[in-house]
């Protein structure tokens, strides 16, 4: 329990880093910095990522130490059948421009799982949340364990803070790449995001919970239209209402959402158009390995900081120092420390 707590009140720590470099703008100005390639990269790369997801939750590979591999036992099992059977249904439902088409095929799978007794049905649908784990039930323990083992709890924090911070800022740019939210190279209203992606990572180990972020399954809602507050606000209130009605939403299984992430994932692609029309191979070559890097690592943050490190490094070999902004020096010097405390973590 002891470890439990240490991790909720890194996640608290890593919450308010987030905020201070919100409310400063300091990341703001990052995300500005960040080069028109690499903005690019990282939202085809989020595509991909997002349809290898949707690969993996139907059994048909396997992601594991950055490798991807073939589960050949999946063909084996009836859930890749439904998995890709849900992509036609919604393949179909789309070319005829079904309103709901994701969450019908979705259903029409999960029922499907739940005739062939590969889906369980819970004894009730509801459930009162207990937040056990919330850092609420001993806050003197909390601070206290972070406290005298900071040596420990510091280094925790601060590796989730770059890992959230930048999968931050690769989800919110690429969502606003494709929602179309992007003005004169800046995400509109950038701020209000991020403020409010980082009071959101304060209060969840009030709740017991991992650190929030934005989530890249967000881009199904904007493939069917959904790209205003309201849509976000909608979505938030049904997220509050599955925690009492858990039960019910968890018999959706993943071979049921999986073929809808490959398809989803495939709307990112049309922005390859915008990629091959970067002639420099100082931008494109950076861009090419963080839309390899992001689905290959199943990281985004592994992916941007590929793509970062290896755009400074070949402007300031090329001679090109004076065209490399302040802000992406930062992001690389940010990456080379997170990639050094993450092997360090890793190999001690």
């Amino acid at each position: 329990m002891f470890s439990i707590y240490l991790a909720l009140i890194s996640v608290l720590f890593n919450g308010i880093l987030f905020m201070i470099f919100s409310i400063g703008k300091i990341r703001e100005f990052i995300i500005n910095s960040v080069p028109e390639s690499i903005k690019i990269g990282i939202a085809i790369g989020i595509g991909l990522f997002i349809s290898t997801i949707g690969l993996s939750d139907i059994g048909l590979i396997m992601p594991g130490n950055g490798l991807v591999t073939i589960n050949w036992q999946s063909f084996l099992t009836l859930p890749l059948y439904i998995g890709f059977l849900t992509l036609i249904i919604a393949t179909i439902l789309n070319k005829y421009k079904v309103s709901g088409s994701y969450l019908i095929a979705i259903v029409i799978a999960t029922i499907i799982g739940i005739a062939l007794n590969l889906v369980s049905i819970p004894s009730t649908f509801s459930l009162i949340p207990t937040f056990s784990t919330s850092i609420l039930n001993n806050i003197p323990m909390s601070f206290y364990l972070y406290f005298t083992l900071f040596g420990i709890g510091f280094p925790i924090a601060f590796s989730l803070f770059l890992v959230d911070f930048f999968d931050g800022i690769g989800t919110i740019t690429g969502l606003a790449d494709k929602a179309g939210l992007i003005k004169n190279g800046k995400v509109i209203n950038i701020n209000k995001a991020l403020i409010s992606d980082s009071l959101a990572s304060i209060i969840a180990p009030f709740f017991g919970t991992s650190t929030t972020v934005v989530y890249i399954e967000s881009a199904a809602g904007i493939e069917s239209g959904g790209k205003t507050g309201l849509t976000s606000f909608v979505t938030g209130i049904l997220f509050l209402i599955s925690m009492v009605l858990a039960p019910l939403f968890i018999i959706v299984p993943s071979f049921a959402t999986g073929g809808v992430l490959v398809i989803v994932g495939l709307s990112f692609m049309t922005l390859f158009g915008k990629l091959i029309q970067i002639t420099d191979p100082l931008e494109y070559i950076p861009a090419y390995l963080t839309i390899l890097g992001i689905p290959l690592t199943f990281s985004i943050t592994a992916g941007i900081g590929l793509g970062a490190i290896t755009y400074v490094l070949l402007k300031i070999f090329a001679g090109k120092f004076s065209d490399i902004r302040p802000g992406i020096i930062l992001i690389a010097i940010l990456f080379a420390l997170y990639f050094g405390l993450t092997t360090y973590l890793e190999a001690g």
